[in-house]
């Protein structure tokens, strides 16, 4: 696998696109694209800054005969807030999510993002719904006695 190909999984693992992954290690997007078409390595900083962001040692990334490991199935606390936030519509506290390794914290912000549209999207079709046939309102009791 290829250095290139080693930063594209990593990064798509964690949801970014090349200019993100710029943007966090504080590089010119243009020293990704260069990576990508000429197969150029990054300067030994840039890859110890890469390393170190992804968390990663250096010859893993530099050294094409080495492959990256599978990435880490999701810890048990993990999958119990994905049932929640997808079956119950919880939101985890800042705590929760902290209290899981980042990459899973963000797969479950993306699981409330998605849920949060889906949600939106059925009021929406539903208030059309009632728009074109609105409820009808019951009538207030008559107060009156009858003699």
């Amino acid at each position: 696998m290829t250095f290139f190909e080693k930063i594209t999984v990593l990064r798509k693992r964690r949801g970014l696109s090349e200019r993100a992954l710029a943007h966090a290690l504080t590089i010119d997007p243009s020293a990704i694209s260069r990576w990508r078409s000429r197969g150029n390595l990054p300067r030994e900083a840039i890859a110890a800054h890469l390393a170190a962001y992804f968390g990663v040692p250096v010859e893993l990334l530099t050294d094409d005969t080495l492959d990256l490991p599978a990435p880490a199935a999701p810890s048990p606390a993990t999958r119990d807030l994905a049932t929640k936030i997808t079956q119950e519509y919880y939101i985890p506290t800042e705590a929760e999510l902290g209290a899981l390794p980042p990459e899973d914290s963000l797969k479950l912000a993306r699981l409330m993002e998605r849920v949060a549209q889906d949600m939106l999207r059925t009021a929406a079709q539903y208030k059309a719904r009632l728009g074109t046939h609105p409820p009808q309102k019951p009538s207030p009791p008559n107060n009156e006695s009858e003699e």
